[in-house]
């Protein structure tokens, strides 16, 4: 299966980042490399939240309790959200 990512302006894109570690997976530059993709194809990332925090996430349950908690609150809110506005952007 191919996934052209055509449709990344439709989901929550939550980016919950240790420190920094060049050049391997976690690597924060892809973060930020997805969200200006997001805003090139779409003309905006409203969607996304890159949520960094001092120490590698396996070893800072608190910082990741912290990073799950703003993200129930964002989704929550949109949730909560009965504009009729849809979801999705075009």
């Amino acid at each position: 299966m191919i996934n052209e990512a055509n449709n990344l302006n439709q989901v929550a894109i939550i980016a919950l980042n240790g420190s920094n570690d060049p050049g391997l997976a976690h690597d924060t530059f892809r973060a930020f490399a997805l969200r200006a993709r997001i805003q090139r194809d779409f003309g905006t990332d409203a969607n996304t939240a890159i949520w960094e925090g001092p120490s590698p996430l396996l070893g800072d349950f608190y910082f990741a309790e912290q990073a799950f908690r703003a993200m129930n609150r964002w989704l929550g809110a949109v949730e909560a959200d009965h504009s009729g506005r849809p979801c999705r952007r075009s």
